[in-house]
């Protein structure tokens, strides 16, 4: 039986997680279900403050593969420098983005406060800022 793959997601869950841990803040429930009749979670909840986390880590879809040379389509940026093209993420599909409004409305009528983590502010640090304003600390 393979172990399940670590997606990109879960890492970036593993390292938020490791970051709050750090930075000594209350320890948040992961995967936490806040609607009574949906089946509704966020990736992280400091529950007594109602405070919401959620990483936005599928923004970015696979790259777009050539189909003749089998590597990975290129554009140019102004500056020259090459960027791989990329499939929209879940997260920019137009259903699954509809879903994700729905869901965090539901989430503020709740009186959570929601605060949308992107890879680069967990890796530039920014995330825990966030959080901890979030918190009031």
């Amino acid at each position: 039986m393979n172990p399940k793959k670590e997606t990109e997601n879960s890492k970036l869950e593993t390292i938020l997680y490791n970051q709050i841990v750090e930075a000594g803040l209350p320890n948040p429930e992961r995967e936490y279900r806040f609607h009574s009749t949906r089946k509704w979670r966020v990736d992280f909840a400091f529950v007594q403050d109602r405070v919401a986390v959620e990483l936005e880590g599928g923004s970015f879809g696979a790259p777009i593969i050539c189909q003749t040379c089998k590597k990975p389509v290129m554009i140019f940026r102004k500056d020259g420098k090459p960027v791989v093209v990329r499939r929209p993420g879940r997260h920019q599909d137009p259903v699954s983005f509809e879903k994700d409004v729905e869901k965090y409305n539901e989430l503020s009528l709740e009186g959570w406060t929601l605060i949308r983590i992107t890879k680069k502010l967990i890796n530039e640090h920014k995330a825990i800022e966030l959080i901890k304003r979030a918190l009031g600390e």
